[in-house]
């Protein structure tokens, strides 16, 4: 009986569609969500949406939340964006006034995963009286099909050393958010260099994040085998994987070392024809007079998938 009420489904909505009346399409898609049952489905949802905020290069303690459940046509509702962006919120508030302590060092890496049980119980700034757990139940209801959040990390920066570049796919403003369905990210941190030049070359920096990141999208690291499965909501990938892989688009970045070359007024500036990542830090380093330039960072998420991350 099921297989034949998904087949009819799907009869219905081709017959409206090949008539050209999408509104009737719409109209039918959505009243079966409004009488079948509400499914309780205990498998990880494979669409969902990707929440950070916009601002993520200039604050301290970013929190990145996933909302997931097992249908796309819910997942792409203004509601379930507003209801991701409104837990971002809350988890987030409750972090820049310490309500969630984070556990964190300058050698225990940019990314901490946050306890989502705890972060279920975080009354909503918005909505008197319930918790975000709650919050999630009444949208559960609400949609007819089980809504969870997958994942809460926090993106720790440090404002004076590390620059960050950000990739977001399908991207979509929700007041002073962002959410998509894949999320790259990667933080540069330099060591050993002044705060006035930093400020210089911060941009550029950031430009030459962001492609690192955009590659890890294009084509992400393969986690370590070796992690138990369900160990943690998380995969590891070996930081050194990231900076043995050669650059997807070289011309990009050796073009961005030579805006760094120009601002800091270097005439003349040689650049390998061929690199990996980390050879490739290095000689930025040295242009910029740093000691070193780190990677204390970097995350690929996508929805449904467990997000990977490199330390």
């Amino acid at each position: 009986m099921h297989v034949f009420t998904v087949h009819y489904s799907y009869i219905r909505i081709y017959g409206f569609i090949t008539l050209q009346d999408l509104d009737e399409a719409i109209t039918y898609v959505r009243s079966v969500q409004q009488t079948r049952q509400f499914d309780i489905d205990t498998e990880r949802p494979v669409f969902g949406k990707i929440a950070l905020p916009n601002d993520i290069r200039t604050r301290g303690r970013s929190v990145i939340v996933e909302l997931c459940c097992n249908c796309d046509f819910v997942t792409s509702s203004d509601k379930f964006a507003q209801l991701a962006h409104n837990i971002r919120k809350t988890i987030q508030r409750s972090i820049d006034i310490n309500r969630i302590n984070i556990d964190h060092s300058d050698t225990s890496g940019a990314i901490v995963a946050l306890d989502i049980g705890s972060c279920n119980d975080l009354k909503c700034d918005d909505v008197d009286g319930i918790t975000v757990g709650q919050m999630l139940q009444q949208s559960s209801a609400e949609f007819k099909t089980k809504i969870v959040m997958s994942t809460v990390l926090a993106f720790v920066t440090n404002l004076q050393k590390d620059h960050i570049g950000v990739y977001v796919h399908q991207k979509e403003g929700k007041e002073e958010g962002v959410m998509g369905s894949i999320l790259g990210m990667v933080s540069l941190r330099h060591h050993g260099v002044n705060s006035a030049l930093s400020n210089q070359v911060s941009d550029t920096l950031a430009d030459i994040a962001k492609h690192l990141a955009i590659q890890m999208v294009c084509s992400p690291l393969e986690p370590e085998q070796s992690q138990a499965e369900g160990a943690t909501p998380y995969r590891m990938v070996a930081l050194n994987d990231v900076l043995q892989q050669p650059w997807m688009h070289l011309d990009f970045v050796q073009s961005k070392m030579r805006d760094l070359a120009t601002q800091i007024g270097i005439v003349k500036l040689d650049v390998a024809a061929e690199a990996p990542v980390g050879k490739t830090l290095g000689e930025i380093a040295k242009l910029i007079g740093a000691s070193s330039i780190s990677v204390p960072g970097a995350l690929y998420m996508k929805s449904g998938a467990t997000p990977v991350i490199c330390a």
